[in-house]
């Protein structure tokens, strides 16, 4: 994710927004806030865990002084199961981490030199739908396991937004830059991210390297998104700023 929505002319029914994006259905029921009886990784068992890229890179002239391009992203989607008392009073859904991004437009006058350059960044910092009010550090919503299987899902589609000219008037001409994510399927009570267990991960990232044509429409690369794991390892970030929060983006100069 990084930053508001983008509006129409990009893709919508994923919920688009700046540093990634996502749908997924609001939580079934309320999760508890109560402690009880801790579960482990045994007590729960997860079926058809999976992830794909969730759709093509787009771009589109945002009211024409803003030129949005979504990158694609990722889709993830598991059916979990609590096996135990103990695992019904947890829910299940998704924690993401983005480890690093770099984002640059470079701007070109009509002799096709270099004006400006506008940048974004990040370092490893938690990742979640700010647009919704996900509760830290849930992704979207944790759905309540209770004694039925759920089936939570997720979607990300990082898109950023550059305005149509620099100071200079300057257009942009390509970008450049990069990042990645892991997206773990987790179980936790509540919102606490002190009972978290992990029950899986997907490592993926975005290669913002393209150019812009003459109509400002951006050619480049969907993302690439890694296997499902069912490895129980995790190392989330579960606190602090999320990556919608922040600069998004600012002129630093020529090349």
């Amino acid at each position: 994710m990084f930053a508001d929505a983008v509006g129409a002319g990009l893709h919508s029914s994923a919920g688009v927004s700046g540093y990634g994006a996502g749908d997924t259905p609001a939580p079934l029921s309320t999760a508890p806030t109560a402690r009880g009886p801790s579960a482990s990784r045994a007590d729960f068992e997860v079926q058809n865990w999976a992830a794909s890229r969730n759709t093509s890179l787009e771009s589109a002239s945002l009211g024409g002084m803003q030129v949005g391009v979504s990158s694609g992203g990722i889709h993830a989607h598991a059916q979990v199961r609590a096996l135990t008392s103990e695992a019904q009073g947890y829910s299940t859904g998704f924690v993401q981490t983005m480890h690093h991004s770099t984002r640059r437009a470079v701007y070109t006058d009509g002799t096709g030199a270099v004006v400006n350059t506008y940048v974004a960044s990040r370092g490893s910092v938690l990742d979640q739908r700010t647009d919704i009010s996900s509760p830290v550090p849930w992704y979207n919503y944790g759905v309540h396991l209770g004694a039925t299987a759920r089936q939570p899902s997720m979607s990300d589609n990082p898109t950023w937004v550059v305005p149509t000219y620099s100071p200079e008037f300057g257009v942009p001409a390509r970008m450049e830059g990069s990042e990645s994510f892991t997206t773990y399927l987790v179980v936790m009570v509540g919102n606490d991210s002190s009972t978290i267990i992990y029950l899986g991960n997907v490592r993926w990232n975005v290669n913002w390297q393209g150019r812009f044509d003459a109509a400002r429409h951006f050619h480049g690369h969907d993302a690439t998104v890694g296997a499902a794991s069912s490895s129980a390892d995790g190392a989330a970030v579960l606190s602090g700023p999320a990556a919608n929060e922040g600069s998004m983006g600012a002129f630093t100069g020529g090349a």
